[in-house]
Formats: C-alpha cells, structure tokens, sequence
C-alpha cells in the first residue's frame, strides 16, 4: 500500500488515476494514515481529476467530510464548464451534498437525496445509511437507498439487508410502494444480456460479475447422437431477486446439430432436434428452483428460438429474447400473439428475418452516427438492386425479381458467416445490443427500443410489389447517397411497421 502512495508523487495524472483506483479497491477502515495522505492529495494536487478521486476515497470512509466538501465545491464553481472535470465531478459533487439532504425532514427531499446516491460513483456514510435504511419512516427511502446500497458495496451482509428491505416493501399495501420495490426484484435487459453472452461464451471466457448476484446453478448441457455435438444451457440463479434464469446459447461453431436446425428455420419446417429433451430439462430445472425462485427464460440467435419455444411449452413461462431468427413454424397459430414473450430485434438482416415472430417484438436502434451500422447500398450485398437499375421495365418479371433476391439474400448471409465486418455482423451482435443498456437503469436507453406491430420475412422481400416500390425509391439516386436506414424507414419494405405507424 505504502508503495502505491510513493507512486503517486511525481507521476504523471493518468498514472496517479490509475494507483488511486488500485487503492479504492482495498478496505482502508483501519489506514488512517492512507486517508490522510489521501487529504493531502485532494487539497493540492494540480491535477483536478486526481484530487475528484481521492476525495471520493475518502467520502467513501466518511473521512474528512468537511474537507472534502470544500474540495468538490471549489472544483465545482471554478471548472464546471470543462466537459471532462463536470463529467468526472458532477455527480459526486451532488452525492456529497446528498449525504446532508439524506437527513431532513421532508420526505421528498430524502428521496432525491437517496437517489442521488444512487446515481454517484461512490457511497458516503455508509453505516449511516444502512441504519436509515432499516428504519427511516419513508418506505421510498428506504427503497431508494437500499438500490444505491446493492450498486455501490460489496459486503454480502450489507447486500442482504438492502434484499430484505426491498422484498418487504413490495408487499406493502401502498401500490406506489409495492411496485417500486417489485420493480428491483425483476431480471433486467442488463441482466437478460450479460446471461446470454456468459451461456454462449463457453462459461469462463466471460465470468458472471459477482456484485450482480447471479450464479450458476446447474449446467443443463444437451448432448445429441453425434460426438462432441454439445450445446450448451445454463439455469443462473440470483438470491436476492429470487429469479431464476434458463439460458440457452446461440449456435455454437463445432456443434452440427444446432447448425442443422438453422437450416430447418431457414426452410420453416418446424424441426427442432433439442425440443425432444425440453421435457428431461424442465423437470431439472424444476428440481433446482423448487418453491423459492420464479423462473423466466432467455437465449439469443438460435438460442432465442429455443427459449420461445421452451416458454410456451412449458406453463408460458416469461420470456425475453434477442435477435432469434423466428418460431413461428414452431408455435401455433393462435398463439403468435402471446404477451409472456418478448422478443428484441435488430435492423431487418438475413438472420431475424428467417420465420414470423411470435409475442411482442421491439426493434433496437444501433448507433445511428456509425457508419459500421448504417452502410450505403453500394456497400451492401447489392445482386438484386443491380439488376432492378439495370433492366427495363418491360424485361423485368416477378419471376427475375425472386430469383435475384433469392440470391442476393444467399450472398449476403455467406458474407455475414465469413467476415467479421460485414453490416449483419453487427447488427446480430450481443455486444452492439449490450451498448444501448443505461447504466443506471440497466434498461434499454430511452428512444433505443421501438415497438413493432408487425416484422418482415424472408418472403417479404420476394413480392413484386417490394422490388417496384424499391425501384421507385431509387429512381435517379446514388446509392452511395442512400443508406440501408433509409430504405427500413421509407414504408417501401413490407411488413416492417411499427406500433405508432399502425396507429
């Protein structure tokens, strides 16, 4: 420890940064020597980024508060027009000035202040708080600071406490208050996504974040008839939620069978060679939870089809899925419209567009301003349009239409399996949909998620009323000039409607 503190005294700001970060991550309770070089630090260093970090240290221990105070605020006044100092220094200016509005006497106040907390990059006063928590007259406050107490500390027993307030709060018999504590006991889109990319990464490439509470509770791999054709699924369970989560994985690369059942969707036979086992893998999953979890299901890609069908198969299990390729060969009719489902999709790709959707389905806007995610139609896979510019209108059939979408759509889905910077490749990526998730929230950002009435197929881009309203679209136009966007956007792509435009 004493040898990071001499690190810190001719280095340059960023390695200062760093050896302050390196300290945040020991239990100081019992250094009062570091807190007090740490003081020394936030007084004088020149660099106004080190002294915002080493205050925040010593907040966190509620060593100094008067000092610090008087820190934040002189940065605060003097350099709150610098986007870097204000990014780094206005939440926790404001959560410093929490910790004094966490004690009044108004109710609304204490709420603001309690969610301040929340929002802040460290947590003053901890033991304070904790004792407000359990006793304070205000439900809401004691929700709020629980949910800042589950964000910002590590220590188990802390954590429970906050489970315990929060549980017995969303029994409550004030609706406000029930449902903002039953809010926190739901699985999150965070959660949903970080247990889609842990079942597909082969479990220990990516480790589950500890401070998140999700564990794994059994490893429900399926096994087909072929050597070495494994696929995996995962049952995560999380004990202060009381959730339960049945993942199951995209496509693994070395597993034929689920590359099989790819194919089958592609051609919408219905076949899924895994639905044979769900039986076997509910009554495990079953036998795990017993009476104390709530289960829900997940998966993305080829995963996600599995879990639309687990889901319905098994009591209409919620359901929350990410750019799956489609069941409905694969679910009834009468149940396509079924609300314990939830499917999210990217843009329109080879991929989601492969059979109909079932439940209710919400498009995902990626980064709009990225060129990787909004390419011209000249960099796309362009057969189709090629020939639709090409030909006159008293050669070009239906039947030429088809048999050139039907190949452009086979190009450009090779392309998506072979290059890694091909537009569908991102679009069909748990990463490229996990950077839309607010860190605050742990919900998609607002403006990110659309709801869609209705969602294209493959077959939607085979009618001759599509390759007409396309050619109309282009008509004396660069394709340079016209992104894929603006294509999904114009109503000519059939099918693609969303729930405002249906209103």
């Amino acid at each position: 420890m004493h040898a990071l503190l001499v690190q810190l005294g001719d280095s340059r700001e960023y390695e200062k940064l760093s050896v302050l970060n390196e300290i945040a991550g020991y239990d100081l309770h019992d250094h009062s020597e570091i807190l007090s070089k740490l003081k020394e630090i936030f007084q004088h260093d020149h660099s106004c980024l080190v002294r915002i970090r080493a205050a925040e240290i010593c907040s966190t221990y509620n060593a100094y508060s008067e000092e610090v105070g008087v820190c934040l605020r002189d940065i605060y006044t003097r350099f709150a027009d610098n986007p870097i100092i204000a990014n780094a220094l206005t939440k926790n200016y404001y959560v410093h000035q929490a910790r004094e509005k966490l004690y009044s006497s108004d109710e609304a106040i204490r709420i603001e202040a309690a969610k301040a907390l929340h929002r802040g990059h460290f947590f003053p006063d901890i033991d304070n708080a904790l004792l407000q928590m359990s006793t304070d007259s205000s439900q809401l406050v004691r929700i709020y600071i629980a949910k800042a107490v589950l964000r910002h500390c590590q220590s188990e027993v802390q954590k429970k406490l906050a489970w315990s307030v929060i549980h017995s709060a969303s029994k409550h018999i004030n609706p406000i208050v029930s449902n903002a504590a039953t809010a926190l006991l739901e699985v999150t889109h965070k959660d949903y996504v970080k247990l889609c990319l842990h079942v597909s990464s082969g479990y220990d490439i990516l480790n589950l974040p500890a401070s998140k509470g999700w564990r794994v509770g059994v490893k429900l791999t399926w096994q087909s008839s072929r050597p070495n054709d494994i696929y995996p699924i995962n049952l995560y369970l999380h004990d202060g939620k009381k959730k339960a989560v049945l993942a199951f994985s995209s496509t693994p690369q070395a597993a034929v069978t689920p590359i099989v059942a790819d194919a089958h969707l592609f051609f919408k036979t219905g076949f899924l060679p895994i639905r044979e086992s769900f039986p076997d893998i509910y009554r495990q999953v079953l036998d795990c939870i017993r009476d104390t979890y709530e289960l829900r299901v997940t998966g993305f890609s080829l995963g996600a089809t599995m879990a639309e069908v687990f889901s319905h198969q098994f009591d209409k299990i919620p359901a929350v899925t990410f750019d799956g390729p489609g069941s409905g060969s694969l679910i009834p009719m009468e149940h396509h419209h079924s609300q314990h489902i939830q499917t999210f999709l990217t843009a329109p790709t080879p991929i989601n567009t492969t059979q109909e959707h079932v439940g209710r389905v919400s498009r995902l806007i990626l980064a709009a301003h990225d060129d990787r995610y909004n390419p011209t139609l000249e960099k796309f896979a362009s057969l189709t349009l090629r020939i639709l510019l090409a030909l006159p209108d008293s050669i070009f059939t239906a039947g030429v239409a088809a048999i050139a979408a039907r190949l452009d759509y086979i190009a450009h889905g090779h392309a998506w399996l072979i290059q890694t910077q091909n537009w569908s490749f991102h679009q069909h990526s748990l990463k490229s949909i996990e950077m839309l998730i607010d860190e605050e929230t742990d919900t998609f950002r607002t403006g990110t998620s659309i709801p869609m009435q209705s969602w294209p197929t493959r077959t939607s881009f085979f009618q001759p009323a599509f390759f007409s309203a396309l050619k109309t679209l282009l008509e004396g136009r660069d394709l340079n000039t016209v992104r894929i966007y603006d294509v999904i956007s114009s109503g000519v792509l059939p099918d693609y409607v969303t729930q405002a435009a249906h209103v």
